[in-house]
């Protein structure tokens, strides 16, 4: 996808917040931390996340396991630019951690984004960033996607909105 002929990540790169200038002048290097909680912190998903913010000349990355969030980790999160909630199958579980976890991840990155970073979610992990969230399941999703975009009618069309959502 593109937005006015550039790579949509390239609008993340604009968003992000000016970095302090560091000795020389130079602008502080841009921090990005991954939360890969739906995925059950599946190591091939940082690795496309790490090759994305190459394409925009951020290096300092730091993946922050959800279930078991090293103090590093936690650092790197507090000092972040970008933070990105990644997709994934697992929503109810990585809601569970985000919230109820013991470090309380979801008010760190509330507090990030309220200090000017910008927090992305992909696929799934978008539905933390709104109004409401899917409380459903996964697969009902996919399933109802793949039909639309086949032209078939949704299969799970029919459940009430107030039990797909959570307000």
């Amino acid at each position: 996808l593109s937005v006015s002929g550039h790579p949509w990540i390239t609008r993340v790169r604009c968003e992000l917040p000016m970095r302090p200038l560091g000795p020389g002048g130079e602008e502080d290097p841009v921090r990005a931390s991954y939360i890969g909680a739906c995925s059950a912190e599946d190591p091939s998903r940082y690795e496309t996340f790490v090759t994305a913010m190459r394409s925009i000349d951020i290096t300092r990355c730091m993946h922050v396991n959800a279930t078991a969030p090293a103090a590093r980790g936690l650092a790197h999160l507090e000092q972040s630019d970008l933070i990105v909630i990644g997709d994934g199958p697992q929503v109810k579980e990585a809601w569970d951690l985000l919230v109820h976890g013991a470090v309380g991840l979801l008010e760190r990155v509330k507090w990030r984004y309220y200090c000017g970073a910008v927090i992305v979610g992909i696929g799934t992990g978008a539905a933390f960033l709104g109004q409401r969230w899917w409380t459903g399941r996964p697969q009902d999703e996919l399933e109802s996607r793949d039909a639309v975009a086949a032209g078939k009618a949704d299969p799970h069309g029919g459940t009430p909105m107030c039990e797909r959502y959570f307000g």
